[in-house]
């Protein structure tokens, strides 16, 4: 499935309201300079949507998982996001009780249009039977690094976080996500994203005042995606709610 928003951004300025001319441009040096402007742009992604079996209206509002992919899946063929992870288990379990969004990250990107992520999401709630107040967001990998991502830019958005094996995960989004709960799971021989990277990001959570659940996987490498075929983080989110 796809679809198409606009976004507005707003850019920094210092830009004089209704001035009518430019000071001449400076010579021979470099001088601070700031701009203000909207820029609007349609953003498209396609995107798996799984809904359980044998829910009825009677039942309520479900509740949402978002699912970003790792770096081995990226592309224009959705179909691939099936093969790896949460998007994997769904394919034999029927009664998975969430509503699973799982985008599919172009090739060369990295889960940095974190509004197009958004633009998905609230294109799900608008049409189905989803819970508000118990969205989820979770990663492995390029999506763990993904998942962080998205809920520093939009913090207020999600109830709580999973977030797996991080690639190159930015310690400085740790202020924005002081309030989120966070569970963080890394393996201790992680040959691809060095449990460095994670304990400093633990560490900068806490710093920051977030009360951050850490494991570390002893004996586990950077492929524990089976870790989405049990159950207890899934129990651990459904905990949270906005």
């Amino acid at each position: 499935m796809s679809f198409t928003v606009v976004v507005t951004a707003i850019l920094v300025s210092s830009a004089v309201s209704g001035q009518s001319s430019r000071p001449p441009s400076p010579q021979g040096k470099q001088t601070s300079q700031e701009f203000r402007a909207k820029v609007t742009r349609a953003v498209a992604s396609k995107y798996l949507l799984y809904m359980p079996a044998g829910r009825t209206t009677s039942d309520g509002p479900l509740p949402v998982i978002v699912y970003l992919h790792g770096g081995s899946l990226r592309g224009d063929d959705v179909e691939k996001v099936r093969t790896l992870g949460l998007p994997h288990r769904l394919e034999a379990e029927a009664s998975f009780p969430f509503i699973v969004i799982a985008p599919l990250c172009p090739a060369g990107e990295i889960w940095t249009d974190a509004d197009a992520v958004i633009g998905v999401l609230d294109e799900v709630l608008a049409k189905y039977p989803a819970d508000r107040h118990r969205v989820y967001l979770t990663g492995h990998s390029m999506g763990g690094r993904g998942a962080l991502y998205v809920a520093f830019r939009y913090p207020t958005r999600f109830a709580a976080v999973v977030a797996m094996s991080a690639l190159t995960p930015v310690n400085a989004w740790a202020t924005r996500l002081s309030k989120l709960p966070i569970w963080y799971i890394h393996g201790v021989e992680d040959d691809q994203a060095p449990i460095s990277d994670g304990d400093a990001l633990v560490h900068a959570l806490q710093a920051a005042g977030n009360d951050v659940k850490y494991s570390r996987l002893d004996h586990r490498n950077h492929s524990i995606l089976d870790l989405y075929d049990k159950s207890e983080w899934y129990e651990w989110l459904l905990q949270y709610q906005r």
